[in-house]
């Protein structure tokens, strides 16, 4: 584990509650009657296997995929099957988001997909912008990259942009898909280390939804884990708990498999 791994005591309070969630596509439900909550000061994990309902959850979570069932509680605004308007708009104010592809625009360069966002929702001057994005570069230690365009970037350097990008505006919770996922030990450590900091430094809740065992091994301080067949949780704790649990073989199977699966979109 990294330094920094926080101990028992590191919640303080509940900043997320997911009660009883039913979401899915089409004529089908991916994952039904979920239930978890979220702690303050945490990095919690959303793990398993391919096709388990991960992205799913994740995309309910910050507001892109519709509620059938239950609802989800973010900073005390509520989400539910009747969509608020007002309540989504205030999650997002409250949250950032890094997506495994970065998300970042073409067209504009790192330091204006960082800029993007400021500009959008806030009425900051643009001198204090700039500053914000110089800082948020130095945060992920990409300092002169605020004018290379996003192709230009390497697959690390890609993930530190978008991280970069979703604490542009320093949100309460960061949700991270994948952060890993694709990227050799070495630079996949430096994400994992950079996520602990800004848990630390920043005070940010950070929640991550991955399947690769080494990340989570370094930063997770309490996980779900979701199976297809269950349409659900079949596992819920802190790591060493789950990874010693042998009373069910599909836990046991997920952290046994060391190599990270093809990626899916469920």
């Amino acid at each position: 584990m990294l330094d920094g791994y926080p101990n028992e005591d590191a919640g303080r309070g509940e900043l997320i509650r997911v009660e009883n969630l039913t979401v899915g596509y089409g004529e089908t439900n991916i994952l039904e009657d979920v239930s978890f909550s979220v702690y303050e000061g945490e990095i919690f994990a959303i793990l398993g296997p391919s096709g388990c309902g991960k992205s799913t959850l994740f995309h309910a979570m910050i507001g892109l995929l519709p509620i059938r069932k239950g609802r989800i509680i973010i900073g005390g605004e509520e989400l539910g099957p009747e969509e608020r308007v007002d309540s989504l708009h205030r999650i997002r104010h409250q949250i950032g988001v890094l997506f495994q592809s970065g998300a970042l625009l073409d067209w504009l360069s790192v330091g204006e997909n960082i800029a993007f966002p400021l500009r959008e929702s806030t009425d900051l001057p643009e001198e204090i912008i700039q500053h914000i994005v110089q800082l948020k570069l130095e945060l992920v230690r990409l300092e002169g990259c605020s004018e290379i365009k996003p192709a230009e970037l390497s697959g690390g350097m890609t993930r530190r942009a978008g991280l970069a990008a979703g604490m542009a505006r320093d949100p309460r919770i960061l949700f991270c898909d994948e952060p890993t996922f694709g990227l050799d030990p070495n630079t996949a450590m430096e994400i994992d280390e950079l996520l602990i900091e800004m848990r630390d430094f920043l005070k940010v809740t950070i929640v991550v939804v991955t399947h690769v065992v080494p990340t989570l091994e370094n930063i997770a301080t309490r996980c779900i884990m979701l199976d297809r067949e269950a349409k659900g949780v079949i596992a819920s704790g802190r790591l060493d708990s789950l990874k010693n649990d042998t009373s069910d073989q599909r836990v046991q199977a997920f952290f046994q498999r060391r190599i990270p699966e093809r990626q899916s979109q469920v």
